[in-house]
């Protein structure tokens, strides 16, 4: 591109799938763990389900100290309210569920950064496959967030 020059996008761009990015934000921290406050525990799956959204619990349930509080804020998504989400939450009573108020992800940290990895690292990027999609995306996690699920497990069991 030139100075000046208005971005295009050719006729035969070609998709090569899709992935679901389950992202946790850290806002802050108030006990002695390794997880840190602006750390964000990522990972993607092939569907936005409610069993994905489960499974993404269960795994960031493993990362974060057992008795700690944890506040979930998250969008109105239809999986976020199931019957089975809703049991999950039941049986953790030092997790806490937030929702936003519709029509205002701007004020969901996930969401905007989820707008950050769109523009720093997605939006004008060529994956030719899903496993592509997903590299980029867990390195600009690491890169930028220093988190993802894989890394915190590899990082536990290490030391």
């Amino acid at each position: 591109m030139r100075l000046g020059q208005v971005e295009r996008r050719t006729h035969d761009y070609d998709r090569h799938g899709t992935t679901t990015l389950f992202a946790h934000f850290i806002a802050a921290v108030t006990a002695k763990t390794e997880v840190k406050a602006g750390s964000v525990i990522g990972k993607c799956m092939p569907r936005h389900r409610a069993q994905e959204f489960r499974a993404f619990f269960d795994e960031v349930e493993r990362n974060v100290p057992r008795g700690l509080a944890v506040h979930v804020v998250m969008d109105n998504a239809s999986s976020h309210k199931t019957e089975m989400i809703q049991r999950w939450f039941a049986k953790r009573p030092n997790w806490h569920m937030h929702f936003t108020p519709t029509s205002s992800s701007w004020i969901n940290q996930v969401e905007r950064f989820f707008a950050l990895l769109a523009d720093k690292q997605i939006k004008r990027g060529a994956h030719t496959s899903v496993k592509a999609l997903i590299t980029d995306i867990m390195a600009f996690i690491e890169r930028y967030c220093h988190r993802t699920i894989e890394a915190h497990a590899a990082a536990t069991t290490s030391g």
